[in-house]
């Protein structure tokens, strides 16, 4: 039995800023801001609301240990506080994602890391340690697991991967060393859990997934710094263990490759659309052609189809013709497709009823077929490519490959368009110099002493500035 969960604890116990490579540490800082964007963005979903009346946290007073929900003034327990601000990072759909694990690791990792870092008042640069602690857990743990299989048997690596982010960051904290670590991985691998189930009739139920996987990693470090140890053997034991459990091809050498020398956060893709990172690549594609064609008169008219040619698990997963509600808009090829066709752009803004409902969105989404390519599927998970193509009304092509998205590490967003993005989708809830000041606090969050600071921006304000919401072009 070649140990795997010992090792790995040991790595993450040794992550040190000083020690990390530059372009580590600023990647660090684009994923808390792109999750902390994504999640006080989503604290104003009525999901959210639901979710708040539905669980009642109990408000914690600032004299005790405890930790802020976003969007909100509620202080309460770092585990409800972890839930409900990994539900809300989710929700809107915007939040980074990686490749090779399926799993979108910051609306995880960095919500916990925030919950536990106010709880115990770490400096910037601790809580910096742990997010890459974190996303070194998620994401080489699912690698080993063997994303492939994990995905054709069901699973939702959000969910089933989240907690060994959550475990790794919070223990970090917490400074529970190599064997605290291993614990409190321990008993994420045996709380991992989440089904894709919930796209089979419109579910919002995987933005629970996601606060119950910051949860539950929480959870494993209280529990373990409490008294009580995990299996430390996670991941490796033979009876039970998470990799075997979880996936008919699992690879544990990924688990431990390159470690030390490589950290996973730099795989990870930023998004910049609002949607599944699946429909990306598609979207890509069919912008290009519609700023080669937007000058001919009668274009969009005159499509007859459009075949998108991708990965198996893309059409079983997003081949979704007639999306009912705006969240699964964000998961359908079809519709993000017909979108930005039409409108030159996807955005938050487009997955509203206007949009959705809009007669010329939906007349192109009729027209879009996905369509399996069996060497590109061969490629999966390894590239998520894409080939759009375009048939004219007498029957001419007009097609774009593409080998990877924008936002992907080898075309990666720039540092502008995150700070942009974070601008776009806080406007509601935030007014402009508190959205300001966030940015330049985790722009230099490697000196704040303690954490509260940048945690207390989260809050509203009565300033905030009302969204502008636009209606379908429809050119």
């Amino acid at each position: 039995m070649r140990a795997l969960t010992r090792p790995l604890a040991e790595h993450l116990a040794e992550i040190a800023l000083a020690r990390l490579p530059a372009a580590v540490i600023a990647q660090a800082k684009h994923c808390v801001l792109d999750a902390i964007g994504c999640g006080v963005a989503g604290s104003a979903h009525p999901a959210i609301a639901s979710m708040l009346g539905a669980v009642r946290p109990r408000p914690v007073p600032r004299r005790e240990a405890g930790a802020s929900v976003w969007g909100t003034r509620l202080r309460s327990t770092v585990t409800s506080a972890a839930l409900l601000n990994g539900s809300m990072t989710h929700v809107v759909n915007a939040d980074d994602a990686h490749k090779e694990s399926m799993g979108h690791p910051g609306t995880v990792v960095v919500p916990a890391a925030l919950a536990v870092g106010e709880m115990v008042g770490a400096s910037g640069a601790a809580v910096l340690e742990a997010v890459v602690a974190g996303y070194e857990s998620l994401l080489r743990v699912g690698m080993g697991v063997g994303v492939a299989s994990h995905r054709d048997r069901g699973w939702y690596a959000t969910a089933s991967l989240g907690p060994f982010g959550a475990a790794a960051a919070a223990a970090k904290l917490m400074k529970l060393g190599a064997d605290g670590i291993a614990s409190a991985l321990g008993f994420a691998g045996a709380q991992a859990s989440g089904l894709w189930a919930f796209t089979a009739d419109g579910s919002l139920a995987n933005i629970v997934y996601a606060g119950r996987a910051a949860e539950s990693g929480v959870l494993g470090a209280l529990l373990t710094a409490g008294g009580l140890h995990g299996p430390r053997l996670v991941l490796e034991a033979g009876d039970g263990d998470f990799l075997r459990a979880m996936s008919d091809r699992s690879d544990p050498d990924l688990v431990l490759a390159g470690l030390g020398r490589h950290y996973r956060i730099l795989d990870v893709s930023l998004k910049p659309y609002p949607c599944s990172r699946t429909t990306h690549a598609p979207i890509d594609g069919a912008l290009r052609i519609r700023a080669r064609c937007i000058d001919r008169p009668g274009w969009l008219e005159g499509i007859r189809k459009v075949l998108v040619h991708t990965y198996a698990i893309a059409k079983r997963q997003a081949d979704i013709p007639e999306p009912a509600t705006e969240w699964m808009a964000t998961l359908s090829i079809p519709y993000t497709v017909a979108v930005a066709l039409v409108e030159g752009a996807v955005g938050v803004e487009h997955f509203t009823r206007a949009y959705l409902d809009a007669p010329r969105v939906r007349e192109v989404m009729r027209k879009v077929e996905v369509v399996v390519d069996d060497d590109i599927t061969a490629r999966f998970p390894g590239s998520w490519s894409c080939r759009v193509e375009i048939v004219g009304p007498d029957g001419g092509r007009d097609s774009e490959w593409v080998e990877v998205a924008h936002g992907d590490p080898s075309d990666p967003m720039r540092p502008d368009e995150v700070a942009r993005k974070f601008h776009t989708l806080c406007r509601d809830v935030l007014g402009d110099d508190v959205r300001d000041e966030i940015v330049s606090t985790v722009d230099r969050l490697e000196t704040a002493s303690d954490v509260t600071r940048l945690v207390s921006l989260l809050r509203p304000r009565p300033a905030a500035r009302p969204g502008r919401r636009g209606g379908p072009r429809g050119r």
